[in-house]
């Protein structure tokens, strides 16, 4: 990153999480997609790392895993960016 920004400082947003896990209750088991991120200020001249913080987001349980997938994913591929917004939105909040 040096040979390309120099000096400057630069933003790291990275995906540490996506995934969708099994909720359990005391008689069934849900499921929800869930993603979690990661967000650096590097300072290049030396590497070091002047703020890190990290963020996670779910999306709704739902009764049975393959109720994610089904026609055409389209429940997952709705939780999957409004996860990522929802998270991107606690990071900005918390940016110094």
């Amino acid at each position: 990153m040096r040979a390309d920004f120099k000096d400057g400082n630069v933003l790291e947003f990275k995906t540490t999480a996506s995934a969708l896990v099994p909720i359990q209750h005391w008689i069934s088991t849900e499921w929800k997609y869930t993603y979690r991120a990661e967000l650096r200020l590097i300072r290049l001249s030396d590497g070091r790392t002047l703020w890190q913080q990290q963020c996670t987001a779910d999306g709704k349980p739902l009764e049975k895993k393959d109720m994610f997938t089904a026609d055409g994913a389209k429940v997952l591929k709705s939780d999957m960016p409004t996860a990522a917004e929802e998270c991107a939105r606690q990071l900005l909040a918390k940016f110094p």
